[in-house]
């Protein structure tokens, strides 16, 4: 193979990860975040039961929780919103109560 083909090639490749890894930030700042103020929220175990329930939902691509500040971050995936209702649901289905969605 030639310099030029191997340059032309390389060059190629990268336009094609360049492409992808913007493709993939936009997809990603798309997410929506909810954060879910719970009550009663103490220790890892509680932290389990209500994750277990919400990630039952469609469209949950991460969770996160802070028993220090008894919350819950909910990220979907791509641009899919979650009703309210139904977070409040999840976390009822867990045996804890939503103070505050945001």
């Amino acid at each position: 193979m030639t310099h030029s083909k191997t340059n032309t090639r390389r060059s190629l490749l990268l336009a094609g990860i360049l492409l992808a890894s913007l493709s993939f930030g936009a997809t990603s700042a798309m997410a929506k975040v909810y954060t879910i103020w719970v009550d009663g929220l103490a220790c890892p175990f509680c932290s389990y039961g209500i994750e277990k329930q919400l990630s039952k939902l469609p469209g949950v691509a991460t969770l996160k929780t802070s028993i220090k500040a008894g919350t819950v971050t909910l990220k979907t995936k791509g641009n899919q919103k979650i009703a309210e209702s139904e977070l409040r649901a999840a976390v009822d289905r867990a045996g804890f109560s939503v103070r505050k969605i945001k």
